[in-house]
């Protein structure tokens, strides 16, 4: 069943046999980011980092491609289109 949460702090918080299947994240939001908390869970949850998917409207930016490019986690464009994202999801919903 889909869950959502608000805000960076659950994955963090989350316990390891809570584990998500993805997690979708803008990369810029209020207080905590989806690259910040990326970074924080790749150290100390490497296995819920795996999940992850970025959406982001910002390709643009030399910075954001940067970061795509070495995290190795898929991403999506705004505006995306609701197949790209379905496959990005079960790309790393298959990741264990």
């Amino acid at each position: 069943m889909p869950r959502s949460v608000l805000g960076g702090q659950t994955p963090l918080s989350t316990p390891p046999e809570s584990l998500f299947d993805a997690i979708v994240t803008d990369l810029q939001m209020p207080r905590l980011g989806g690259r910040a908390m990326y970074e924080q869970l790749v150290n100390n949850r490497p296995l819920v980092a795996k999940k992850f998917v970025f959406v982001t409207g910002d390709q643009a930016r030399g910075e954001t491609r940067a970061f795509l490019e070495s995290c190795g986690q898929p991403s999506v464009t705004k505006p995306y289109d609701l197949g790209d994202l379905i496959n990005a999801i079960g790309t790393v919903s298959r990741k264990r």
